[in-house]
């Protein structure tokens, strides 16, 4: 399926890389990432390989899900995989993100603007929420409900230092410094969810 006739690329954009600084990998430009995951490093055997210094023979991988969240994840290298300017080992990439691995700068985007403007800054009344992945927004829920990293970790089959991990992007996306103003955020917002949800005095069924 081509990504033109793939209804999850019309829904959330279509992921591509855009190389700043650095060889193109075997000659070619990337534009486009395929559904899966693709490794980047200097070995031969990478999807994405870059002859450069510092990049290390399996660098990092990312993984475009079918959920429309697109991964990334260092992959034990010497001198890291950065995004942002920090140093990470698992992030969720979004439009604009800037990627280092050694020499090589990469630029994360989507290539439909209706995607860039659901990410954009949080207006009035909007949800600080939906700035999260899916998987992210599963575990702010959990830490609002008051469980532990553990705990969550066995729900969602993943290790708890993932947890951990995630926890440190959301605090950043979210501008919030620990769990408890995190589960604060959620609570409050579920509750403004629901109240605009709940049907006004003028849309009850009139008494004959």
């Amino acid at each position: 399926m081509s990504f033109d006739d793939d209804p999850l690329a019309g829904r959330v954009g279509i992921p591509h890389l855009e190389i700043l600084a650095g060889p193109l990998p075997r000659g070619r430009r990337i534009e486009r990432l395929p559904r899966g995951t693709i490794v980047l490093g200097r070995g031969l055997d990478c999807d994405l390989m870059f002859e450069a210094e510092g990049v290390s023979r399996k660098h990092a991988k990312i993984t475009f899900f079918d959920d429309g969240a697109v991964t990334i994840y260092d992959l034990g290298s010497r001198n890291g995989t950065f995004v942002g300017g920090q140093r990470i080992e698992i992030r969720d990439l979004r439009d604009g993100d800037e990627i280092v691995l050694g020499a090589v700068r990469l630029r994360f985007g989507r290539d439909d603007p209706r995607y860039r403007q659901a990410q954009g800054p949080t207006g009035s009344g909007r949800n600080p929420l939906d700035l999260l992945s899916h998987r992210e927004r599963e575990i702010a829920r959990w830490v609002a409900q008051g469980l532990s990293n553990a705990e969550i970790a066995r729900r969602l089959g993943i290790s708890a230092r993932t947890v951990g991990t995630h926890l440190s992007n959301i605090y950043q996306r979210l501008d919030v410094p620990n769990r408890t103003k995190l589960a604060r955020l959620v609570l409050e917002h579920e509750m403004a969810r629901t109240e605009q949800q709940r049907p006004s005095d003028s849309d009850e069924p009139k008494a004959p």
